[in-house]
């Protein structure tokens, strides 16, 4: 009978081992997510800035009858797809954020999530 008991507690502790160890590869690979869509995140940014000082001179060109409206259609294309990478980067980065801190167990309070 112990023997028995003993064979379960080594194999209780393996079973914990494996779990112990999957967390920490979810967690490696969540952290790598939430680096990634950071790093993701402030490239749209740049874009983002970007595409709106260029869609202001493309209206301004626009009324001053510079371009024609297909040009400023193409401006405002840009200009709307940049803003529409801009907030599904901003989404996945929160998604990974809270997903790691729900892993760990705890808040981070390092950074605020964005919105």
């Amino acid at each position: 009978n112990i023997n028995k008991r003993k064979k379960l507690l080594e194999i209780a502790i393996v079973e914990r081992e494996v779990i112990v160890r999957e967390i920490r590869k979810l967690v490696i690979s969540t952290y790598n997510e939430l680096l990634q869509q950071q790093h993701k995140m402030k490239i749209s940014n740049d874009y983002q800035q970007t595409s709106d000082m260029m869609m202001q001179n493309a209206e301004i060109m626009f009324l001053n009858g510079e371009i024609p409206p297909e040009e400023f259609n193409r401006q405002k294309d840009y200009q709307t797809r940049g803003a529409l990478a801009y907030a599904e980067t901003i989404g996945r980065f929160n998604n990974a954020y809270t997903l790691l801190e729900e892993i760990v167990g705890f808040k981070f309070n390092l950074i605020n999530v964005l919105k």
